[in-house]
């Protein structure tokens, strides 16, 4: 049905607030335990907490539902930049010690 262009809203019907309460309250102890493991602050936690709401509601309400298991967040770190839960900038990988022409 998601395939079909109804969203998750439509498909849950009358346990849309229902499907909503329970997605909210995964990705909550999701970011405690990111928290916990440290990988956010609390002040981070808190932020990605104020819309939480209002960002899952608008996943269930759009047309082809929420993507895979981050939930359309990028993985599940969620939005922003650096330091925010966010993808960011793309790791550095550093050079190799030797060359692979030296190598031999």
């Amino acid at each position: 049905r998601l395939a079909a262009g109804e969203s998750l809203g439509a498909i849950a019907g009358a346990k849309k607030a229902e499907l909503i309460a329970v997605l909210v309250a995964d990705k909550t102890k999701r970011i405690d335990a990111e928290v916990t493991a440290g990988k956010l602050t609390a002040a981070q936690a808190t932020t990605l907490k104020a819309g939480l709401t209002a960002h899952i509601t608008a996943e269930v309400d759009s047309v082809g539902g929420m993507r895979g298991p981050g939930m359309g967040d990028k993985g599940g770190r969620g939005h922003g930049g650096p330091g925010k839960g966010g993808m960011g900038a793309a790791p550095t990988i550093p050079a190799p010690a030797t060359s692979p022409a030296s190598a031999a």
